[in-house]
């Protein structure tokens, strides 16, 4: 079995992890991997171990164009992995997110209430009735 080495090219180590299916090359262009369970497992080391990215970058970034998406893999952290350690992080994740959006008046922002109002339902509630007055 080739070992994935630090010092190793990033496209050569996603062909060896190719080789091993545990990664899908699509296109040449993206990558994905095969088994969801692993994929569940990066979603947390990358988001909530490591923390190499910020939750609230990742779907301030992809939530316009990728929302489906977005939402599956924050649906994924609080639904497989079960721990109130994460939930806590995965909701004040989103309650910073949402003060960001909401004082920027960012077109997106009605769209990720509607969507995340479970985290903040009095305050989504309260901003409902504002936009129906």
């Amino acid at each position: 079995m080739h070992q994935i080495e630090h010092n190793c090219d990033f496209v050569e180590s996603i062909h060896v992890l190719h080789e091993h299916e545990i990664v899908d090359i699509c296109n040449d262009k993206g990558v994905r991997f095969s088994e969801q369970c692993m994929s569940n497992f990066v979603l947390k080391y990358v988001f909530f171990d490591k923390k190499v990215i910020a939750l609230s970058k990742m779907i301030e970034a992809c939530f316009g164009s990728y929302h489906e998406r977005t939402v599956h893999a924050v649906n994924a952290l609080l639904g497989v992995f079960r721990n109130d350690d994460l939930r806590a992080y995965v909701e004040k994740e989103i309650l910073d997110l949402w003060k960001k959006l909401e004082a920027q008046k960012s077109p997106f922002f009605m769209e990720f209430l509607k969507t995340f109002f479970p985290v903040n339902e009095v305050q989504a509630l309260l901003i409902i009735q504002e936009h129906v007055e």
